[in-house]
């Protein structure tokens, strides 16, 4: 059961992180009645309700997480710069996109140089 709630919690955060950004140009919705077009003009629009629906849903998504033994000390993205730790404060401020921050966990060492 757990396995299931860390995969719909990283669905839910890689659609916000990815998908609904990729909305903003234009999209179509699939129904069992045929395609609906949406134009780059209107998808801000319908965007923004899919990310409220779906931060929502990451947000009672991260409640049902198992407690992780430790606080996350580092920066736990991956190569390309996403995260989808659990603790990540980027993830849980809703950053880089909201004020441009960077991880304050990504937190050189000496022997990082």
């Amino acid at each position: 059961m757990t396995d299931a709630k860390i995969a719909t919690f990283d669905a839910i955060n890689y659609a916000l992180a990815k998908q609904v950004p990729a909305m903003e140009s234009g999209f179509t919705i699939s129904t069992s009645y045929g395609d609906i077009e949406i134009s780059a003009a209107d998808a801000h629009a319908v965007a923004s309700v899919v990310e409220r629906i779906l931060t929502r849903k990451l947000n009672a998504a991260r409640l049902r997480l198992p407690k992780p033994d430790k606080a996350l000390k580092r920066c736990a993205a991956a190569r390309d710069g996403d995260c989808s730790h659990t603790q990540c404060p980027q993830e849980r401020d809703g950053e880089p996109a909201k004020s441009g921050r960077h991880c304050p966990l990504d937190i050189k060492d000496d022997d990082d140089a």
